[in-house]
């Protein structure tokens, strides 16, 4: 990626009660977070799977009935816990809330896709809700960056495998891949899965949204 600073201002990693299969990304986003005076966030039972990697998270989200039990007694920092009732919402969504009333601008996500079908399609869907207000990556099996309306570019391999799969109706150019895109409206489908770099990569999003996929880490720095 270039530029991981300005890719990923103001960032926070949240953790959800998901499986981490993708344990070096996941701690990758810690230490950036930490590095650029962000926030360690956990919805709920998302404690469990941080404190499984050793991070003690800033911060607990949610109705607190996924929590590990007993709590783990902690030696040297404790977290805060932020205790949200409201039964309308799911922990995820309140956490998301949170950290954009508070300023945050990119929210790494891991865990995603843990849990039922049913926990999965709706963490999908804040995904694609919040992603309108602020940077969202989800983490694990592969990384997948929310984009909207805008310029990115991102520092891949010639050879290097991604995806470009839009939402709904989208416009856009891609440049730098096998496959490339020039000003053209794309509805939901299988076009842009498993496209190739050529060098550098460059995405504009005219007008929709979309996700850029790849296998590996980001790279951040």
């Amino acid at each position: 990626m270039n530029g991981s600073e300005s890719l990923f201002p103001r960032p926070c990693l949240i953790f959800l009660n998901g499986d981490i299969d993708d344990r070096k990304s996941v701690l990758e986003a810690a230490k950036f977070c930490r590095r650029h005076q962000g926030a360690v966030l956990c919805a709920d039972g998302g404690l469990k799977q941080a404190l499984k990697l050793k991070i003690i998270p800033d911060l607990v989200i949610g109705d607190m009935d996924s929590l590990p039990k007993p709590l783990p007694r902690l030696r040297f920092k404790k977290p805060a816990f932020v205790c949200d009732f409201d039964e309308n919402s799911s922990d995820f969504e309140k956490t998301l809330l949170w950290a954009l009333e508070r300023g945050f601008k990119t929210a790494f996500v891991c865990g995603l896709l843990g849990g039922g079908l049913d926990h999965a399609l709706v963490n999908i869907a804040m995904m694609e809700r919040f992603g309108l207000k602020m940077r969202l990556v989800a983490l694990g099996r592969g990384q997948g960056i929310f984009l909207s309306k805008g310029l990115y570019q991102f520092a891949l391999n010639k050879g290097e495998r991604f995806s470009l799969l839009t939402l709904g109706e989208a416009e856009l150019s891609l440049l730098g891949a096998r496959y490339e895109l020039k000003e053209e409206i794309l509805s939901s489908s299988s076009r842009g899965l498993g496209n190739t770099a050529e060098g550098p990569v460059s995405v504009k999003l005219r007008r929709g949204n979309a996700w850029f996929l790849l296998g590996r880490g980001l790279g951040l720095k």
